[in-house]
């Protein structure tokens, strides 16, 4: 299928973006310099490794069940020990934003949180500035838990795995970070990584990937990879974890057109197998000053109900025999990020990251490739 134009870059005043395309590195920055200095030495880069704790429902004795109707809860806590698992004198961390993809919530004085649960969801943290989120052994950010009782369905690249009952509790733990309460922060912004084969896996790593392993200056905000991770052939992701390993930060991904499970037949599992492997479609985090959102605007299959309505998409006219894909924000997106927005203090920074551009003058042409 056709590419659609990278995103653009947000630079603001208290963040420098370090843009990561092909085998170039570029600085760029509000301020002169700031961005240019001397690259940091890896060894600034500590990570915090860890992941979600899931209290499963039998532990419990909570009855099976798809969550509809009920509720999920849990806690963010600070890490002391660095083993994942909530307990003892571990405090809670206050006020942090919770998400299931629709509502948001923030945590009370003990981090505690209580969302609606529905099959399907996502439920995530937006990380707080002052705190690290963990990573797992290839430095992907572990901030999120997927719902879905009885998994995907039948997918090429196999989708999310069943996860049963909806958990007696998904604790989200975090440990202080000096790195992510700095005001000014580098952070790398990289589009359209997008390897066909393993070859060109070994041209990302020997070019910008090489670059970033060799500077520290930007561990706190992270490396964000904005979509079209790969070109079409998901199973090339654990390869992309292996050129993860070699980078200095918590490492997040948004999905492109190219990240797709081609057959799903509807757009609720069109990105399953992305959000199994890699980080939920759309989420937020802070870091400094700056709050992140990392938006999901692509559908597929589109529909001419949804997407071609005002007669602008004729290729969604027949999604069982010519699927496509569109720009656009669906309902439930747009509510997450109303409310998550109304979180943020009027002061922040925000930058607005996607794949399918917001608007773009590069490619005015094609609807498809600027949001609806």
């Amino acid at each position: 299928m056709p590419r659609p134009t990278r995103a653009g870059l947000a630079v603001g005043a208290a963040m420098a973006v370090i843009a990561a395309t092909g085998a170039t590195l570029a600085a760029q920055t509000s301020n002169a310099g700031s961005a240019a200095a001397a690259p940091a030495a890896r060894d600034a880069w500590d990570p915090y490794r860890g992941q979600v704790e899931v209290v499963r429902a039998d532990d419990s004795g909570q009855a099976p069940g798809d969550g509809s109707g009920r509720k999920l809860s849990g806690r963010v806590f600070v890490d002391s020990d660095r083993d994942s698992r909530s307990g003892g004198r571990e405090r809670g961390v206050a006020g942090v934003t919770v998400s299931n993809g629709r509502d948001v919530v923030t945590t009370d004085r003990q981090g505690r949180y209580e969302l609606p649960a529905f099959e399907n969801m996502t439920v995530f943290i937006s990380q707080p500035a002052g705190y690290q989120v963990p990573v797992d052994e290839a430095n992907v950010a572990q901030f999120h838990y997927n719902h879905l009782p009885e998994g995907s369905p039948k997918l090429k690249y196999g989708g999310i795995e069943p996860t049963g009952p909806l958990p007696a509790a998904v604790n989200f733990p975090v440990v202080k970070s000096k790195a992510t309460a700095a005001d000014r922060q580098h952070c790398v912004i990289a589009g359209d990584l997008q390897t066909y084969d393993k070859a060109e896996v070994g041209y990302a790593r020997d070019g910008a990937v090489a670059d970033l392993a060799k500077r520290g200056d930007y561990a706190g905000c992270g490396p964000l990879f904005i979509g079209d991770v790969v070109g079409d052939d998901l199973s090339l992701y654990p390869d992309v974890k292996q050129l993860t390993k070699q980078l200095n930060g918590p490492v997040r991904f948004l999905p492109g057109n190219h990240d797709l499970d081609y057959d799903a037949e509807t757009a609720e599992h069109s990105f399953d197998t992305f959000r199994e492997q890699l980080a939920p479609a759309y989420y937020s985090y802070d870091a400094g000053d700056t709050h992140v959102v990392a938006l999901n605007t692509v559908r597929h299959p589109c529909t001419p109900d949804v997407d071609n309505a005002d007669g602008k998409h004729p290729n969604c006219d027949d999604p069982e025999n010519s699927p496509s894909y569109n720009g656009r924000l669906g309902e439930q997106q747009l509510k997450w990020l109303e409310e998550d927005l109304a979180e943020v203090p009027s002061d922040k920074l925000v930058v607005v990251a996607s794949h399918i551009p917001l608007l773009t003058f590069a490619d005015e042409g094609s609807p498809r490739h600027q949001l609806d």
